[in-house]
């Protein structure tokens, strides 16, 4: 059946305009905790009266500035950096410094904005390394006490990794698979588009999709670490916001790297006598050769210290930053910046700093968290970190202003000035892959819409959209307009009058792809209207 070949297989940046209205925020396997329309989501912080409640009598202007400024104007900011990682990096200070009276107190924030138990051993594990050893054994019963009512948890439960639904065990093909994975049908209309995710380790037999005419398979790449191999080639490093177009005849398989999560989004290009052959399962040691190591503890201290090198680069890098499983390389990065920036170690910061940057931080990031942890760490530190940013990131000083801002893994692309006589407001365009099904990233601002138009096709035909980051729009002619959030896949038929775009306080992001058919074409009608647009709520 052609199903067999589909189980094989962020942030948005809303424009905030004043210190109350806010955008949503969608991130890696968490919502951010506030909706486009200002609304607070259960993740959401509420108000703080910490300061006035504890110190309102004894230190007013300190509890004003720390209810009205600190949580009510920079904690807020969750368009610039969202609530989940404002706790990890505040949670990071704290133990830098040895605070763990509001260590505790952060970490039973940073549990309501979603970090888990797991996630918060994790940070004090990989943090010992940098802030010592008895810092952990302080640090680890606040987490036990924090967490204490999960103790009878479920521990083969699966984590939420992305906005995109896990699903089911996939047992009717766990025989060709190594490890467990899950399967979520996202659509079955149009090109039927699954969200596969496996464990680490997790993947699939080598294995052939045939097709007489036509055929093979596309995986979009959207959280995690994976692995991807043709017979006879070096196996290819998966990152979110990769795309791979897989031919008909290619042996080939792919799944989850040994200590990292890892889904992707599966479809089957449509093909005559399309079919899937299973072969033999994927050797053990087959990824293991191929995997990059750390030498910088060898290569600059190999002869002075080389217990230390061998630590570091085995260790350390070796056996805890490759626990993406737990956390990723990204979390692991602003955790580091954040603990460095509290104890003053400037050189090691930059270094991390840039790591940071190799491992998807933004600038715009990396100056939310200095401005965030001047409150905590002081504001000298801060003033000597900003520098370091700039050197950082001092190849994006001549960035265009009207370049999109890094939503997500995927790229926003250049400009879509091809087709801007047919929006309202700015867009952006990034070709994923033209193989197969051409597969298109679409960036919208905030406000923007395409107008009116219609996919026709004499047979087949139609668009699928599959929502990445942010909050949009969706309407059909004679309907009401339908929310757009990500982890949504939508399927439009063809010779549907329909328009979509972003929020009008949200950025958004969807994939676009437009499914074969017989003298397929887009007809571009009226604009939406504008009164039309702004009543939409």
């Amino acid at each position: 059946m052609l199903i067999t070949a589909f189980l094989t297989g962020c942030e948005s940046s809303g424009s905030a305009k004043t210190r109350t209205q806010k955008s949503g925020a969608a991130v890696s396997g968490k919502e951010a905790g506030q909706t486009a329309s200002g609304e607070r989501s259960e993740n959401m912080p509420k108000k703080q009266t910490a300061g006035r409640d504890n110190l309102g009598e004894l230190a007013p202007k300190f509890a004003e500035l720390n209810d009205d400024v600190l949580f009510g104007e920079v904690w807020s900011r969750e368009d610039e950096l969202s609530a989940r990682d404002r706790s990890m990096i505040t949670i990071a200070a704290l133990f830098s410094a040895g605070l763990y009276p509001q260590l505790k107190a952060h970490l039973s924030l940073g549990r309501e904005h979603g970090i888990t138990k797991e996630e918060a051993v994790e940070t004090v594990t990989q943090l010992a390394f940098y802030c010592g050893w008895p810092k952990a054994w302080s640090a680890f019963p606040l987490i036990d006490e924090v967490w204490k009512d999960e103790a009878g948890k479920k521990a083969d439960a699966v984590p939420e990794l992305s906005a995109f639904p896990t699903g089911e065990p996939n047992d009717a093909f766990k025989q060709y698979f190594t490890g467990r994975s899950w399967l979520a049908p996202l659509t079955m209309e149009g090109l039927p588009t699954f969200n596969v995710t496996f464990e680490p380790g997790c993947r699939n037999n080598w294995h052939v999709h045939h097709a007489d005419k036509g055929g093979g398979q596309l995986l979009i790449c959207i959280y995690g670490r994976g692995w991807y191999q043709e017979w006879d080639k070096a196996p290819r490093e998966l990152r979110p916001g990769d795309s791979v177009y897989i031919p008909a005849g290619v042996k080939h398989w792919h799944g989850a790297a040994k200590n990292s999560w890892f889904q992707h989004i599966a479809q089957e290009i449509p093909g005559e006598n399309a079919h899937t052959e299973w072969l033999e399962s994927t050797a053990d040691n087959e990824i293991a050769r191929w995997a990059e190591k750390q030498t910088a503890g060898r290569d600059r201290l190999g002869e002075l210290a080389p217990k230390f090198a061998e630590l570091n680069d085995d260790v350390l890098f070796g056996e805890v930053w490759s626990r993406e499983d737990e956390l990723s390389a990204r979390d692991r990065s602003m955790i580091t910046i954040a603990a460095l920036f509290s104890a003053g170690l400037y050189p090691q910061l930059q270094s991390h700093l840039a790591l940071g940057k190799a491992h998807g931080i933004t600038k715009e990031e990396a100056v939310e968290t200095v401005t965030q942890l001047a409150f905590y760490c002081g504001w000298p530190k801060a003033w000597s970190t900003f520098p370091l940013i700039d050197e950082v990131w001092k190849d994006e000083a001549g960035k265009k202003k009207d370049e999109a801002p890094e939503l997500s893994a995927f790229p926003a692309g250049e400009p879509n000035d091809a087709f801007k006589q047919y929006f309202t407001g700015r867009s952006w365009l990034a070709p994923l892959t033209l193989e197969g099904v051409p597969t298109f990233n679409v960036t919208f601002e905030p406000g923007c819409r395409n107008n009116w138009h219609v996919h026709h096709a004499d047979k087949g035909g139609g668009q699928l959209l599959i929502c990445i980051c942010g909050k949009g729009m969706y309407q059909e002619w004679g309907r009401e307009p339908r929310e757009l959030r990500p982890g949504d896949a939508l399927y439009i038929p063809a010779g549907v009058k329909h328009w979509h775009g972003a929020a009008k306080d949200s950025w958004f992001q969807h994939i676009a792809q437009e499914i074969p058919g017989d003298n397929a074409r887009t007809e571009w009608l009226e604009p939406v209207d504008d009164k039309e647009y702004d009543k939409i709520k």
